[in-house]
């Protein structure tokens, strides 16, 4: 790579998901998103989108996860966007979020790993949905 004069940088998520769930107050969901970001690197997220975009969008993921209720994670989309934190549309947050649960189904098929059943895919999968413009 270096005879070809090519120069990758990958920035990172990390730092950004740390300063909003500092700022949140919800440092409980940094060691769930914080694996979450680490999956994401079984993909190429961090080529297409911004690290503070995916930091949002794995929070998000953390909080449907953790059983967050629709209005509080209405309530960070809408924290975040006012923060300039990156300032993601709703879209490209489901996107992302999208695309790892994805990741996490063909896992749980593929019998690559456990990180979630099939059945919290499929639901999780369903909450992401009713939340697209597509699924209203």
């Amino acid at each position: 790579m270096e005879a070809l004069n090519f120069n990758l940088i990958v920035f990172h998520p990390y730092r950004p998901i740390t300063r909003i769930l500092e700022g949140m107050g919800e440092k409980r969901l940094l060691q769930m998103a914080w694996s979450i970001a680490n999956d994401s690197y079984r993909t190429d997220l961090c080529l297409e989108h911004a690290p503070a975009k995916i930091a949002v969008a794995v929070i998000y993921l953390s909080m449907v996860l953790n059983d967050y209720d629709q209005k509080a994670r209405d309530s960070f989309l809408q924290q975040v966007r006012i923060s300039g934190e990156g300032g993601p549309e709703v879209d490209e947050v489901l996107e992302i979020s999208g695309r790892l649960v994805e990741l996490y189904r063909y896992y749980s098929q593929n019998g690559k790993g456990d990180k979630l059943s099939a059945s919290k895919v499929l639901s999780i999968l369903e909450k992401l949905r009713k939340l697209s413009p597509a699924g209203k």
